[in-house]
């Protein structure tokens, strides 16, 4: 329950949960839609090592 608690007070959680919930809701509705957020996902992951490589030279 602690660790729980722990992860919920990260302000990017609810974040990755609000993304998650579209990603599945697009799925769903429009599949063309959850190619795009897919993509998304893709360019923001790349984004995000990018930038911590950066950050750890």
């Amino acid at each position: 329950m602690m660790v729980l608690h722990e992860s919920c007070s990260d302000p990017s959680l609810p974040f990755f949960f609000s993304f998650l919930f579209l990603f599945f809701f697009s799925f769903l509705s429009f599949p063309p839609l959850f190619c795009l957020f897919f993509f998304l996902l893709l360019k923001f992951l790349y984004f995000f090592t990018f930038l911590f490589s950066s950050f750890s030279r």
